[in-house]
């Protein structure tokens, strides 16, 4: 190459700039996005990703961001050849910083350097992309290697796609039975109804006789009450996308590398009975079906080309920014391991622990029903349809489609004649726990000392309080459970259908054990689910203690209507007799070998004592609500019951503006209520906490008290749920007591909740508190930031994290001011573990914070009028925000 083609050879871009930005770009975008996204095909599977999606996204990814440059650059140096000049050195410069960001990153991620700033970092970086900027205008050698870099692209494009799982994905036609026999004819004209619920265990539906509990769950109970209940039924994976593709095709999750496609899978149910059948599918974390099976009805509610295109723009540049950028500085960013999809939205309640590692958000439902003799269970007021305007209601107030989702597939049930297979995966009762039993949903306020990774942390009431969540969201679903089952019943399709209930796999609550993953002292949690089927006919009750599996289910179907299956399953049909199983086999995610667990039902069911220790015989949900310590106080006025003081104990509790405005209408109610408790020096902590609204006390928790270290002494976090049945409408008085001791009686103390003022001049220098402690305001005191400020159903949503990195402390408090005046406290708690992760110490994990405050706190838009302080000790820092939080002000 001559001088001339150099950036130095004349007076704009060099001859072949375009080949240098592309080669520069692949290398700074295209590799780093290929890599991440090679290893994690299901966030393609998630998204419904077909051929034409990921070839698309190849090629943006190669070309788009060079064209862009070049594009630019020419129109530039139209202008000016100097200019353009300029600007090509300009792409050079960045480009090569982003190239370099992260391996300095990594490189200094170790002893004192891992501290340097991720300001100091990019400067660095830049200083970088400058010299090499200078080296490529002045010295013909780097020319030569840009233009060389340029062949890079293609081969990082062809390395991504032909990975084994992506080359499935963009490549792979779906492919038909594997059996050489010829499909089956299949002349049934029996209509398949087939209910997949998530992470449920079958302890959580039964009651101390060892039956369903018909006063918590009247759907599953009046189900029962003419189907065969199969109770010795466990999974055999207990993660969705496994335990979900075993279901439908009969055999063992043996080969963990494939994905839970159709590509992968192409012998099951859908494409045994897809060629006779309407196929009405509702698949929300698999894609087995292939779409051409679908009717239009079913086909309707997928997401088109536009939409599946939009949701990766939408998420990709969160993804690069968090490859790319220093830990500090990609600290304000929106996680991106709470789910697959919506990384830009940070209110979409994401779960880390979501099946197929997927998010999933809530929607609304309203489904309370009134048990009448001799009946089936009714809706008070004409039906939740009537009442509550079924699907348009839940989508108006949702952030996301569980149920929306699960009453759509109740509305697509027909009376036609034609056999049909009616298929839903719903996740729920699935975590995240945000859902009452009557539909409405609650603000997430985050669970205190929440579990790493699939562990559980070890204080027990945590546990209790997941497992009461995990319970009322179980009364959600029944109440949807219901829906379909009368809307069976209302257009004469139940009697003769092949209706079949169950869940994939279920969840243990057990302090300090695994949640998830089958072990032998959870797998009476874990791996025994439900599993009810109704035969064609069939109008009583039955029982079988056979050992069964989920791969049993697609045999008994087959066996149903008569179809010879083509191809090879492990699973055996659960109307005739089978040679025994030996033992039951759970594979599992994180073990080489499945988990071998004797044939029989346990002896003993842990996960059910536990339960009905904790809520008893509960009659209805008040009494799941008040359980726990003292639960008979609850219930009682708390001017009824003995007065005691408490001194130098105060309280902080998060959500108390919610309480003072509530909407009863809008499906969203502060029903989580979590706060602080702080004992001054030489004073200690109560054992135990009531909470009292408009005078009644609600339920009584334990003070948990937090680790000891730098000062923190003297503090305990408290956790409540509140029934949407205690809130009124507006505002709403709550209290918080002490529980003391006083003439052999339990007496209520009332515990001060102190308010923040803002003070010191033009600057605002101090937050002082009415209990008198003074806070210094100092800009550099504390790390953090608000990432996410975004209006829903009424209220201002605000996410981020604070800590004092240096002191090994997360803040005390999260102040929120409107026009400098204080409106909102609250605390931080909410589990972050890439901020423990990034600054390699445990203690930053509970960093985050997620505080909701309803609009009628404003008086009028308060966009660009909040400022959000954090306080940690005895200095605060105003946090800065990130682009997707312009509500607060600059």
């Amino acid at each position: 190459m001559t001088r001339d083609d150099s950036a130095a050879g004349g007076t704009g871009p060099p001859r072949f700039a375009g080949l240098h930005l592309l080669g520069l770009s692949a290398f700074a975008f295209a590799q780093p996005l290929f890599d991440l996204l090679a290893g994690e095909a299901t966030f393609f599977v998630a998204r419904r990703s077909q051929a034409a999606d990921v070839l698309l996204l190849a090629a943006a990814l190669t070309l788009g961001p060079a064209l862009a440059l070049w594009l630019i650059e020419s129109m530039v140096t139209r202008l000016s050849p100097g200019l353009g000049r300029c600007a090509h050195l300009f792409f050079v410069t960045g480009l090569v910083a982003l190239i370099v960001m992260p391996l300095l990153t990594r490189g200094l991620s170790a002893g004192a350097a891992s501290r340097l700033p991720g300001g100091a970092i990019a400067g660095l970086s830049l200083a970088t992309g400058a010299v090499a900027a200078w080296a490529y205008s002045r010295w013909p050698p780097a020319t030569t290697l840009a233009t060389l870099l340029a062949a890079a692209a293609p081969l990082f494009a062809a390395g991504f796609l032909l990975d084994d799982a992506i080359a499935r994905i963009a490549f792979e036609q779906p492919t038909s039975p594997s059996s050489t026999q010829a499909d089956p004819a299949v002349d049934a004209t029996t209509s398949v109804v087939l209910v997949v619920l998530d992470e449920l265990p079958i302890t959580s539906l039964l009651n101390s006789a060892g039956t369903f509990d018909a006063a918590l769950f009247p759907n599953f109970a009046r189900f029962a009450d003419h189907a065969t209940w199969y109770r010795n039924t466990t999974t055999v994976h207990s993660y969705t996308q496994w335990a979900l593709p075993a279901l439908l095709t009969g055999n063992y999750p043996r080969d963990i590398d494939k994905l839970p496609i159709a590509r992968d899978h192409p012998d099951n149910l859908f494409t045994l009975l897809g060629d006779s059948y309407r196929m009405r599918v509702l698949e929300t974390v698999t894609d087995l079906c292939p779409p051409e099976l679908l009717d239009d009805i079913a086909t309707a509610g997928r997401a088109g080309l536009g939409a599946r295109l939009a949701s990766l723009a939408h998420d990709l540049p969160v993804v690069y920014a968090h490859i790319v950028l220093p830990p500090d500085l990609a600290s304000g960013l929106p996680p991106i391991d709470l789910g697959w999809s919506d990384f830009a939205d940070p209110t979409t309640g994401a779960s880390p622990t979501g099946a197929a590692g997927g998010g999933h958000t809530p929607t609304e439902r309203g489904a309370a029903r009134d048990q009448t003799e001799g009946e089936p269970a009714k809706r008070r007021e004409g039906g939740a349809q009537e009442r509550l305007g079924r699907t348009r209601h839940f989508r108006a107030l949702a952030t996301g489609d569980r149920a929306a989702g699960l009453a759509d597939f109740a509305e697509w049930i027909d009376d036609s004649t034609a056999p049909t297979l009616y298929y839903v995966h719903v996740v729920l009762p699935h975590a995240p726990w945000t859902y009452l039993p009557s539909g409405r949903r609650y603000v997430d306020n985050g669970v205190i000392h929440s579990p790493g990774s699939e562990v559980w942390s070890g204080h027990p009431w945590l546990t209790l309080q997941a497992l009461r969540r995990h319970l009322l969201q179980t009364g959600l679903t029944d109440a949807l459970l219901g829906d379909i089952i009368d809307q069976l019943q209302a257009r004469d399709r139940y009697d003769d259908s092949l209706v079949i209930v169950l869940a994939d796999h279920g969840i243990s609550f057990h302090p300090g054990t695994e949640r998830r993953e089958a072990m032998t002292d959870n797998a009476s949690d874990v791996a025994w689910v439900p599993l009810l089927l109704k035969l064609p006919g069939q109008r009583d009750a039955r029982i079988d203690d056979r050992n069964a599996e989920l791969i049993d289910v697609l045999p008994t179907i087959a066996d149903v209507l008569d179809v010879p299956l083509p191809w090879d399953v492990d699973g055996h049909s659960l109307l005739e007799a089978s040679p025994p199983r030996p033992h039951k086999t759970v594979f599992r995610r994180h073990a080489p070998e499945p988990l071998r667990l004797p044939p029989g039902r346990p002896a003993a069911w842990p996960g059910l004592e536990r339960k009905l220790e904790f809520i008893g015989a509960a009659s209805d949900w008040r009494d799941v609500f008040a359980a726990g310590p003292l639960a008979e106080l609850a219930g009682r006025h708390a001017a009824d019951l003995p007065a005691a003081t408490r001194e130098g104990v105060s309280a902080q509790l998060d959500g108390a503006a919610a309480l003072r405005n509530v909407d009863l209408s809008g499906g969203l109610v502060p029903a989580h209520v979590v706060g602080r408790i702080q004992a001054g020096p030489g004073h200690a902590l109560p054992e135990f906490v009531a909470l009292s609204l408009n005078g009644r006390v609600q339920s009584v928790a334990p003070a948990m008290p937090l680790p000891t270290a730098d000062g923190r002494s003297g503090e305990a976090d408290v956790s409540f749920l509140l029934s949407d049945e205690a809130l009124r409408e507006g505002a709403n008085d709550v209290t918080l007591f002490a529980i003391v001791e006083s003439g052999g009686h339990v007496a209520l103390a009332p515990l001060l909740l102190p308010t923040w003022e803002l003070q010191g001049g033009a600057g605002r220098t101090q937050l002082r508190r009415s209990d008198g402690r003074v806070v210094e305001i100092r800009p550099d005191a504390l790390q953090g930031s608000v990432y996410g400020a975004t209006v829903e159903d009424g209220r201002l949503r605000l996410v981020g994290w604070a800590a004092d990195v240096d002191r090994s402390r997360v803040s005390d408090a999260i102040v929120v001011t409107a026009d400098d005046v204080p409106i909102f406290s609250g605390t931080s708690r909410q589990p972050m573990d890439r901020i423990a992760r990034r600054f390699d110490d445990p203690a930053l994990r509970d960093a985050g914070f997620v505080h909701e405050l309803p609009l009628q706190l404003f008086d009028g838009d308060p966009r660009g009028r909040l400022r959000v302080f954090a306080v940690c000790g005895d200095v605060a820092t105003e946090l800065p925000h990130s682009g997707e939080a312009d509500w607060v002000r600059p």
